[in-house]
């Protein structure tokens, strides 16, 4: 029982891990994004530069960190996608097997489990959305800047960057998944169909 419980907890916390990782990786796309606006300032134009190349260190920053994170979290998320998958539809069969009227308390559990098991993989599929779409706002920032008061080698450096930006920054599971809801629902829809199989032959 001990070992049960130190295992669960083991699990949760990289969960939770990677969770996180993807959060912070949202707060920083909202502070380049905000941040890319002081462009506009009454500054000159060696500033204005330094300031635009200070917001591109800090987007590939983000990017490797992205990348880094891909290649740590790609073989676990996985795994983890195709055994929660697995592992909810058995429960899902199980429990309506048990019925809430014969073994209450073991229904319930069987309830709770499930709902932590879509929740693991709901998280980062939520945070992996938002960094597609977030990354993807840094280039509709760059078109609204005050382009007209910018020097030309300036305007050419946003049009390079904007191009830089066009593609959305995603997470892949061993280049198989992507990390966003769309992948979420695909989850859910075939641990549906496999419990439907289930049900169907027993």
């Amino acid at each position: 029982m001990i070992g049960l419980n130190i295992y669960a907890l083991y699990s949760y916390a990289g969960d939770a891990q990677i969770c996180f990782l993807l959060a912070c990786m949202t707060v920083q796309l909202d502070f380049v994004k905000e941040r890319l606006g002081d462009l506009n300032g009454n500054i000159s134009s060696l500033d204005r530069r330094e300031l635009f190349m200070k917001h591109v260190r800090h987007i590939e920053i983000l990017k490797n960190f992205l990348r880094e994170t891909e290649e740590t979290s790609s073989i676990p998320m996985f795994a983890l996608i195709c055994v929660v998958g697995l592992t909810m539809c058995a429960a899902a069969f199980r429990i309506t097997k048990i019925g809430p009227n014969s073994e209450m308390t073991l229904f319930i559990m069987m309830i709770v489990y499930v709902l932590l098991m879509m929740l693991k993989i709901y998280l980062p599929c939520y945070y992996g959305t938002e960094i597609a779409h977030k990354s993807q706002q840094l280039t509709a920032v760059l078109y609204s800047l005050d382009w007209i008061s910018y020097d030309k080698a300036l305007r050419k450096d946003l049009t390079l960057m904007m191009t830089f930006t066009s593609s959305p920054m995603v997470l892949k599971a061993e280049g198989l998944f992507i990390y966003d809801l769309s992948m979420f629902t695909s989850a859910m829809n075939f641990a549906y169909s496999f419990y439907a199989s289930l049900k169907g032959v027993f």
